[in-house]
């Protein structure tokens, strides 16, 4: 999939910027004419969010799995029945 959207980007991004771009009204329309004059750069800035986004989830699910297994480990190597804390 990922594959496929760097593949046919310049193709499908134009198409979509133009649904997109008649929904802001005159706005969008300037952005729709911009964007689809050069698609490929169109495309290329998606792919880059796109790299980018996907960078992001991974390292955030890979932090998030690890502290799970961290919390799990110490909780079973050093068992606790009570915790005292301070209020100040």
């Amino acid at each position: 999939m990922f594959a496929g959207v760097l593949l046919f980007g310049p193709v499908l991004v134009p198409r979509l910027v133009r649904i997109a771009g008649a929904l802001l009204g005159p706005a969008g329309r300037l952005a729709t004419a911009n964007a689809v004059r050069n698609p490929r750069r169109t495309a290329t800035t998606a792919a880059s969010l796109l790299v980018g986004v996907t960078l992001t989830s991974a390292v955030l699910t890979g932090m998030a799995t690890w502290r799970s297994a961290v919390d799990e480990q110490i909780g079973r190597d050093h068992p606790v029945d009570v915790a005292l804390t301070s209020s100040a």
